[in-house]
């Protein structure tokens, strides 16, 4: 069956692929001569860099004596690959490793997401965002400002849609404490918070100063985890002008520990929305 994301069909097939052409041994080189393709694009197509053309997939599903009646699933997936996810609309305003990122976030069925400075971007309120975005020390045009919070709202679908995702955030608690937009934005923005984490398919933890050290002053990272059991789970973690995409075994068991550590010395769900509101009330009130 198709997968909904373009993004997740392609890395699916490419490693599908990737995993064929192993097991039979065949060199890229030779891969290459029989698809008419050069042996660099064979290596792109089995890294997700590009996107098959059917028929290129269908004669390597040939090549690989894929059975007939697997066939169809692949070039099923081979023709979702191909299709333009909402993101790429907004291509220009968002670079290619991110692009990549929102293409898997919209296929993922549970996301683990943990954030040091500031509200989660699925939980952030379109003020906020704007907030954060006009904080950059560049200064950019009001349409372009206008399309990344957009971007970010339309993610955020994901939460609050029919079929949601499952959502388990910790944040640090100074992002409750840092104004972001000023009192009002701040106010809406933990009030925002509250709502979501009374979502079935949101846990919300905050990892407070009380906690003293720990594992996760590296940095904010996401684990995406998907409903195909053939698709490796992945961990992202973005820095200033990149991402790395982690996904093998023993990187993903390192998150995996982390993300469990936190989520020990964090707050639980109760006692995290109960600070959320203590320092709501705290929030002065303009006159």
């Amino acid at each position: 069956m198709p997968r909904n994301s373009p993004t997740a069909a392609r890395r699916s097939l490419a490693r599908f692929l990737r995993e064929r052409r192993r097991a039979a041994g065949i060199p890229r080189e030779r891969v290459g001569q029989y698809v008419g393709k050069n042996p660099v694009t064979i290596t792109r197509l089995e890294n997700a860099e590009v996107r098959a053309e059917v028929g290129t997939v269908a004669m390597l599903l040939e090549l690989y004596e894929v059975p007939p009646e697997d066939r169809g699933y692949f070039i099923d997936l081979a023709r979702s690959a191909r299709r333009r996810g909402w993101w790429q609309r907004y291509s220009k305003d968002m670079p290619s490793w991110f692009s990549v990122y929102v293409g898997l976030e919209a296929e993922a069925s549970q996301m683990c997401v943990y954030e040091v400075e500031q509200v989660p971007d699925l939980l952030q309120t379109p003020e906020y965002s704007r907030a954060l975005i006009e904080s950059e020390p560049a200064p950019r045009p009001e349409e372009a400002v206008f399309r990344r919070v957009d971007v970010r709202q339309r993610r955020q679908h994901r939460v609050w849609e029919e079929d949601p995702v499952r959502l388990r955030a910790i944040m640090g608690e100074g992002a409750l404490y840092r104004s972001v937009g000023g009192d009002e934005v701040m106010r809406a923005q933990l009030r925002h918070l509250l709502r979501a984490a009374d979502l079935a398919n949101v846990t919300l933890q905050v990892l407070p100063f009380a906690a003293g050290a720990h594992a996760g002053t590296d940095g904010a990272f996401v684990m995406l985890r998907f409903p195909d059991p053939r698709d490796r789970d992945l961990a992202y973690v973005e820095y200033r002008t990149g991402a790395v995409y982690l996904e093998e075994p023993e990187e993903l068991e390192s998150y995996d520990l982390l993300f469990d550590d936190l989520t020990v010395k964090a707050l639980d769900p109760l006692r995290s929305a109960e600070l959320i509101e203590g320092v709501l009330s705290d929030i002065p009130r303009s006159p």
